[in-house]
């Protein structure tokens, strides 16, 4: 009998886990628990993903649980999918990257903004230290 309420037990946090995961951060469980390896060529670590998407990024196509590798020889992709844990780590490093895409770009509009501010200030300057050498030379002469 206690065997059986922890087992119950057991079942009901996984089911109210997979529910906070699925409201609060949008995240298919059932996906990563089952749907993940459907259609999938193979299995492969997220270590291993790393080293290999940090040498070819361009040959990688991130889909939300799975990774593609795109063969452009051939033009076919061969999906590969990730244990559980690994799957985390995967969701967790892709919402890390698209911060950090987001932030690079703004950053860069930034950037181009207060260039765009620097032009300004400098034919700002320009102009008005012609203008005060015309005054001072007009000044001067008369």
């Amino acid at each position: 009998m206690k065997t059986l309420s922890i087992i119950l037990i057991g079942i009901t946090a996984f089911l109210i886990i997979m529910i906070i995961l699925w409201v609060a951060f949008d995240i298919d469980v059932y996906k990563i628990v089952f749907g993940r390896k459907y259609n999938a060529t193979g299995k492969i670590k997220f270590r291993q993903f790393l080293i290999l998407y940090s040498v070819a990024d361009l040959s990688w196509i991130l889909d939300d649980y799975t990774v593609d590798y795109f063969d452009r020889a051939s033009g076919n992709s061969f999906t590969l999918y990730f244990s559980i844990f690994d799957t985390i780590r995967y969701i967790s490093w892709k919402h890390k990257r698209k911060r950090n895409e987001a932030k690079t770009r703004q950053l860069n509009e930034m950037k181009y903004v207060l260039s765009l501010m620097q032009q300004d200030i400098q034919e700002y300057c320009d102009n008005h230290i012609e203008l005060v050498k015309e005054k001072s030379n007009v000044n001067q002469g008369g």
